[in-house]
């Protein structure tokens, strides 16, 4: 019995030495620059997390592509300076498809494409965003949101935004929305 009580007490002392951040952010990479967030290009299916704001002044290329989507988790603060100008190009915005998971993360910027362009994703195919806001100016042909270009679900996938808001003002041509 001893034996047991002793076990219990030097496992609560160990819980208390222990940040409870620690297991919180068990597999997560942590992002604390715009050269890290670059990164993410090569694990396009990892778990990240901003632990401090991230200033991306200059132009800034979309993660990822129409072919090769987000697939990870990106749980955030804020993105500020982002800067993405492209002419006739599609699939724009910090990420150009995401079939992952978006949590938490305030981006400001300006985003501007040709079709499929958005402030936080220029397409959400079967991934979510959630609790996030994008703030700033988007600007596109067709398919232009702020939060995201276009959502698509399908019979496979379910797409999702929620709990987001878009402080934006958004220009385009045709399929046009926040």
């Amino acid at each position: 019995m001893k034996r047991i009580i002793c076990s219990v007490i030097a496992l609560l002392m160990l819980l208390t030495i222990v940040p409870v951040t620690a297991f919180a952010a068990y597999g997560y990479t942590d992002i604390s620059s715009a050269d890290q967030l670059r990164r993410i290009e090569s694990d396009l299916g990892g778990k990240y997390r901003l632990v401090k704001n991230i200033d991306l002044s200059g132009n800034w290329e979309p993660i990822g592509s129409a072919e090769r989507p987000f697939t990870g988790v990106l749980d955030g603060y804020t993105i500020s300076g982002m800067s993405i100008t492209t002419v006739g190009k599609s699939y724009v915005g910090l990420f150009a498809n995401l079939s992952g998971s978006v949590i938490d993360l305030d981006v400001r910027g300006t985003v501007s494409g040709a079709k499929y362009v958005g402030g936080i994703a220029g397409m959400v195919s079967g991934g979510s965003i959630s609790n996030s806001s994008f703030s700033g100016t988007v600007l596109g042909d067709t398919y232009v949101g702020g939060i995201a270009g276009m959502v698509r679900s399908d019979s496979r996938t379910t797409a999702t935004i929620y709990g987001c808001s878009n402080l934006s003002g958004v220009y385009g041509n045709s399929a046009v929305g926040g």
